[in-house]
């Protein structure tokens, strides 16, 4: 097992003992580009707050049981990838495999955690509050419970795991050292370039991949519909990476409506994994609890409805929703 790097300063840490002060969840600070900097120094940036960020919510998820301290940790590593998959043709080829490979990882041990949380928050909470008196929902609730602490514990540890330490020193060595730089003459003359002249065209494209498939949203499949959500995720996490660039309303505007388009999509995304965890619980139920046969069938069916509910209340809101992300500019193309 190893040691976790520190990233508070020594008074900081004083103070927050002197203080009685417990780590609470962290969202991004915001993040402000200069308007005359370049495409290499804004990535540079961008990285450094995906940092800040991860890093900020390390000791709230140790040591709290608030959820949005995993969740906040798991939009640092989603921020990050996503600024990465950005420049992936301007960073250098051994550079991103190992960072790519690593946040994989890393994403993968807070993912159940999460995909729990959100199951027990969404949907089994609210069920049990509106079918009050059912033993089997309270049994199901007991077993999640006890499955998200097993969870909570393979985020723990791979904050310990000195894999994540060698990801960090290897992430801050390489904003250090420029040696993230792709060598090419074109990866070079695009680094070097405005930092707006290389957001441009990459927002147009996602902007143009995002209406391709959302202009027959009323057809698509619920798979589609889920790529929908992650294109408007990667649009999301582009635009509010390069937003300091741009007329604050303007783009404020743009990215809520993006939010909107995922927030309605999610309940599809939720179901997809929910579905696979009930068949986990209620699986790991039936073998250790030797849960009768009805019961299992009558929660599989109870929590599948609820969510199917959920979608269809979603969906049918979604085409309003898509309407208002129409109508807002593009607002990488003003002055």
């Amino acid at each position: 097992m190893g040691g976790r790097l520190g990233h508070l300063s020594k008074a900081a840490r004083g103070y927050r003992l002197a203080l009685g002060q417990a780590p609470t969840p962290m969202r991004a600070e915001p993040l402000h580009l200069p308007r005359k900097g370049t495409a290499g120094e804004a990535f540079a940036a961008i990285m450094r707050n995906c940092l800040e960020q991860l890093r900020g919510n390390e000791d709230a998820v140790l040591v709290s049981e608030d959820a949005e301290a995993i969740h906040q940790f798991r939009v640092a590593i989603r921020r990050l990838r996503a600024a990465i998959g950005a420049y992936r043709e301007f960073i250098e080829d051994d550079a991103h495999a190992m960072l790519s490979i690593d946040l994989r990882w890393l994403q993968r041990q807070f993912g159940p955690a999460r995909d729990i949380d959100v199951l027990i928050a969404d949907t089994l909470l609210p069920m049990q509050a509106r079918l009050k008196g059912q033993p089997a929902i309270d049994t199901l609730i007991d077993f999640a419970q006890a499955a998200r602490s097993e969870a909570r514990r393979q985020a723990h540890l791979a904050l310990e795991n000195p894999r994540y330490a060698s990801l960090l020193l290897h992430a801050y060595r390489l904003l250090l050292t420029g040696e993230w730089r792709g060598r090419s003459p074109a990866a070079q003359s695009a680094l070097d370039q405005s930092a707006r002249a290389f957001a441009k065209p990459l927002l147009a494209r996602r902007h143009r991949r995002l209406l391709r498939l959302g202009g027959a949203h009323a057809d698509l499949s619920e798979t589609d519909l889920h790529r929908l959500r992650l294109l408007a995720k990667k649009m999301r996490y582009a635009a509010q990476a390069f937003a300091s660039l741009y007329p604050d309303k303007r783009t404020e505007r743009y990215v809520g409506q993006l939010g909107a388009i995922q927030d309605h999509l999610g309940s599809l995304n939720d179901a997809v994994v929910g579905r696979q965890l009930l068949v986990d619980l209620v699986g790991r139920l039936r073998q250790e609890h030797h849960l009768p046969e009805g019961m299992v069938r009558f929660l599989e069916g109870l929590v599948v409805g609820w969510k199917s509910r959920r979608i269809a209340v979603d969906l049918a809101d979604f085409p309003a929703t898509w309407q208002s992300f129409l109508k807002q500019k593009k607002f990488w193309t003003a002055d």
